[in-house]
């Protein structure tokens, strides 16, 4: 917030907004975060076996290291420590009340009418304790958030954070932090439930556990073996890194003479644009030209004459402020506007924002299409809660091999390539193995 200045106009927040944002993070930003952790917590430690799998999935990821420095990416490597606290945040989210005024007269649901003006509140808990959660909705039960069940859930029945524009603005910070203090805490410490804390729920301004006391104690290396055994799953090899040959071996290993690339972004907070730049210096180095620019830069037609790589956001679902011409032309472009052009999406978003995730990306892909174009690849979806380097990685690779397909220099052989130094990565998380809990154990 002191120094980074906003890419478009390159200003700089001033103190006083600074100050702000500061005691946002100090109040906001610490009880809600606080109170979750706190039911985490309690929950795994009524929970053996949810308890044993966070352990195992951060000890996987940092071995043996009391007090490892996590990255980024190791964070959306912690599957299971996100979904134990998605499911705590259903079972009491933090701020438990939005509310809602209905702008004209209208009939809710089909069944309860409402006059204009009348406010509703909706009590979160009991959303999240709808029948569509099955037989047992009280029961703690990370497996509701594995990824296949996240897709099965209706939009709007998970809103932990509120809903709409005005929902919850430090929600991914906070999904961050918690995930990774889960995490860590799993790695570094046994944890004892020594009083039998039976939970009890505070209501202040939030919701928290009352009066829960945990004892941690450093866990050793015959602590994190033991673990790894009571769990019964084999731990396998630590992957080692291995050369390999570029990926689309059997191809060219360089693009025709004169082939360029033009890589567009739609960006508020510039992660788009450095993909459309590291992109870019891929492109480059299979001897294509590059040109990086905004969508809106290309907002009254898209050039034939090369291909056309697109990395979008959605904000809200809508375009990001580089973007919104771009979209408006091709939703009101004619039938044949982008007949020639060759393309290829990588969409970027966080499935939190169910209602409207990838929206802005689809709606370009699919339109595009619509309007003469031709894929490169199928469009790819990077998740900034998952493992969103990983993403971008293997649509890097997909694009070097449509790249090195569609304008390949046949007489360049794979021999010219240097080759690559790869990880073949164990599996993602823990949840990867275990999508329900063994029988009597939760």
């Amino acid at each position: 917030m002191l120094s980074t200045r906003h890419p478009s106009d390159n200003t700089t927040l001033d103190l006083a907004n600074i100050r702000n944002q500061v005691i946002t993070f100090l109040i906001a930003g610490h009880e809600t975060t606080s109170g979750a952790l706190s039911f985490a917590l309690s929950y795994l430690l009524k929970d053996p076996t949810a308890l044993r799998l966070a352990q195992r999935e951060a000890d996987e990821l940092w071995g043996d290291d009391p007090d490892p420095a996590p990255s980024f990416e190791d964070v959306g490597r912690l599957c299971f420590a996100r979904q134990v606290l998605q499911e705590v945040l259903r079972l009491w989210p933090t701020g438990p009340v939005f509310t809602r005024q209905a702008r004209e007269d209208t009939l809710l649901g089909g069944r309860y009418p409402l006059p204009a003006g009348q406010r509703i509140s909706v009590l979160i808990p009991m959303l999240h304790r709808d029948p569509i959660r099955g037989d047992n909705p009280d029961l703690f039960d990370p497996a509701r958030f594995t990824p296949e069940a996240e897709r099965a859930r209706p939009r709007h029945a998970y809103k932990p954070f509120g809903a709409g524009d005005r929902a919850c603005i430090g929600r991914q910070f906070a999904l961050h932090e918690a995930t990774l203090l889960i995490g860590l805490i799993a790695h570094r410490y046994r944890l004892a439930d020594q009083s039998n804390y039976r939970l009890r729920v505070k209501k202040t301004l939030t919701l928290k556990p009352d009066g829960p006391t945990h004892t941690p104690t450093a866990r050793t290396s015959a602590d994190r073996a033991a673990n790894r055994s009571a769990l019964g799953l084999p731990l396998g090899p630590a992957a080692q890194p291995q050369t390999v040959p570029p990926p689309g071996t059997g191809l060219p290993s360089r693009a025709r003479q004169g082939t360029g690339t033009l890589l567009v972004h739609g960006s508020n907070h510039g992660t788009c644009r450095e993909f459309s730049e590291q992109l870019a210096e891929e492109a480059a180095a299979l001897g294509c030209g590059t040109e990086v620019a905004a969508l809106d830069t290309y907002a009254d037609a898209l050039p034939t004459d090369r291909p056309v790589v697109i990395v979008a956001a959605s904000h809200n679902g809508k375009p990001t402020d580089d973007a919104a011409r771009f979209l408006r032309w091709i939703e009101e472009a004619p039938p044949d506007a982008a007949q020639g052009v060759s393309y290829a999406v990588l969409g970027v978003g966080d499935r939190n924002w169910a209602t409207t995730y990838q929206r802005v990306p689809t709606l370009i892909d699919d339109r595009i299409a619509e309007l003469g174009g031709t894929r490169l690849l199928p469009r790819v979806e990077a998740d900034a809660s998952g493992e969103l380097s990983v993403t971008v990685r293997e649509f890097a690779d997909q694009l070097r091999v449509a790249l090195l397909s569609g304008y390949g220099d046949a007489t360049a052989t794979v021999a010219d390539a240097p080759p690559r130094t790869s990880v073949t990565p164990s599996p993602r998380c823990a949840a990867d193995r275990w999508t329900r809990w063994p029988s009597g154990t939760a």
